[in-house]
């Protein structure tokens, strides 16, 4: 409107009332970046719940020994990046993340190139994770912050096998996965059924002792570190997996007792939160046994079927048939420990 407009009525405003157009825009800037701060805040625990929902159920289509289909896993990944965009301080977003990419690696991605990318990604999540820990101020709660260094030294330990222990050593790679276990341990030992001291001990078992490089490694820390690990989740068969390949590296003296532990294993129910997983436990053990010439698998006492892929579920008899009876197949699926 003209400069002089007769239709304009201006009013004065007292001095006490005027507020300074800076401290205006201030105000608007800060009500601006707490309202985007709560939504970022909400975007991101929607994205947390779509991952969980997604992590669930990653063993959908599994192979029924040990292999995943990357769909499931693919979901939870981009899910749990998007928690991570929206707001970079959830510590609890970046572990859950690193944890998904480690599964999509080890279970999804085969072998050869689609693997090498999978751990590619997932290295870079650890550093994108461990930025955002530094940005974020305030540390995390003791559980988050020990998952966090916990699933960063599983993707470089995958790193590590894929590329070679001599050239994860000289890229110092050893020491870090050092750092990451103690810290785990000192944090909450308890975390993934004892996994610091499982860490610390197949460092202390497999890594090269090297001068100025590995000096810190000890053969006589593998089996204490192990023990440890053991009496945390007395139960957990990835701790009987180890113990036993522990054992036959360190004490050959006690083969039957590591003979044993896999015939365990071997022998495994898989519990359906982590049925890929232990699928793949399970297979190993077999592996392994099979390398020893530890001979057929035999039935502890109590024992009954294990659960069974699709495929295999379909090649055996109706379920109403009684554990043990003569009409399912004896060697399609050996029995298991309750």
């Amino acid at each position: 409107m003209a400069r002089g407009d007769p239709h304009v009525v201006l009013i004065p405003v007292p001095r006490t009332l005027a507020v300074p157009l800076g401290l205006l825009t201030l105000i608007f800037v800060a009500v601006l970046a707490a309202t985007s701060a709560h939504a970022s805040e909400e975007d991101a625990l929607r994205w947390i719940e779509a991952g969980d929902a997604a992590w669930a159920g990653r063993a959908e289509g599994h192979d029924g020994r040990g292999g995943a289909a990357p769909g499931p896993i693919g979901r939870a990944v981009a899910a749990y990046r998007a928690a991570t965009v929206a707001d970079p301080g959830r510590i609890d977003a970046h572990w859950k993340l690193l944890r998904a990419l480690y599964f999509e690696a080890q279970y999804a991605s085969g072998t050869g190139p689609a693997e090498s990318g999978a751990l590619q990604r997932a290295i870079a999540a650890t550093e994108t994770a461990f930025a955002a820990l530094d940005a974020r101020g305030e540390p995390p709660a003791d559980a988050d912050l020990a998952r966090l260094h916990f699933f960063s030294a599983l993707a470089w330990g995958a790193w590590s096998r894929n590329e070679g222990i001599l050239a994860a050593v000289r890229k110092g790679v050893a020491g870090r996965l050092r750092r990451h276990a103690e810290t785990v341990v000192a944090l909450d030992p308890s975390v993934e059924h004892g996994g610091g001291h499982r860490l610390l001990s197949r460092l202390h078992a497999s890594v090269p002792r090297v001068p100025f490089l590995t000096g810190w490694v000890d053969r006589e820390r593998a089996f204490p570190e192990m023990q440890r690990a053991y009496e945390i989740a007395p139960d957990f068969p990835g701790n009987h997996l180890l113990m036993a390949v522990t054992l036959l590296d360190l004490a050959p003296e006690r083969r039957d007792e590591a003979v044993a532990l896999l015939q365990r294993v071997a022998r495994l129910e898989p519990a359906t939160d982590s049925l890929v997983e232990q699928l793949a436990l399970r297979e190993e053990a077999r592996d392994r046994l099979a390398e020893l010439g530890g001979g057929e698998l035999t039935p502890g006492p109590g024992d009954r079927e294990p659960a069974a892929s699709p495929a295999e579920a379909e090649a055996r008899e109706p379920a109403a048939s009684p554990p043990g009876a003569e009409a399912r197949e004896p060697a399609a699926s050996p029995p298991a420990p309750r």
